[in-house]
């Protein structure tokens, strides 16, 4: 998995349903980006900040360990609580993250209707490819399939 992926899947390779007696997982990363797509980035010190937090330095620092890492989530999932019920927070962590536009390449800041299809073909092919990125670019192409008339021109395939 890239080291850029941050979501509970990280923490899940050690806490495993043996100690948690398989009881859901919130991701915190995934919810955020639900709850505040429009913040500036989706990492606990950026949404830290942009949220206004004041946490006790002593806890909430230095960035990046265990400890303070799980004290800014937990206040950051206090913050989303107030947004969104658990329910809703569970079922998102069980999707693939939201992902508006295309993040790198030649089509970054396109829209998924806006890629062209061969370029969606070839990111949905790739086994190394982020599975989020994979399972949008596959929608996107199941989507352009379906709004095909039956007499072959389209109102959503491209070339």
């Amino acid at each position: 998995m890239p080291l850029w992926r941050i979501n509970c899947e990280f923490e899940r390779k050690f806490i495993t349903d043996e100690v948690t007696g398989e009881a859901p997982w919130i991701c915190t990363y995934k919810v955020a980006l639900h709850v505040w797509a429009d913040a500036p980035r989706h990492s606990n010190q950026v949404l830290r900040y942009w949220r206004g937090l004041t946490l006790d330095p002593a806890l909430a620092m230095p960035p990046h360990r265990a400890g303070p890492d799980a004290w800014v989530t937990a206040n950051l999932l206090a913050e989303l609580l107030s947004a969104a019920d658990a329910c809703e927070m569970i079922e998102w962590t069980q999707q693939p993250r939201p992902i508006p536009s295309l993040t790198f390449g030649k089509y970054r800041g396109l829209s998924w209707d806006q890629v062209p299809a061969d370029y969606l073909k070839w990111m949905a092919s790739q086994a190394d490819m982020d599975v989020d990125v994979r399972w949008h670019s596959r929608k996107e192409l199941d989507r352009s399939k379906a709004s095909a008339d039956p007499a072959g021109s389209s109102t959503g395939a491209r070339a």
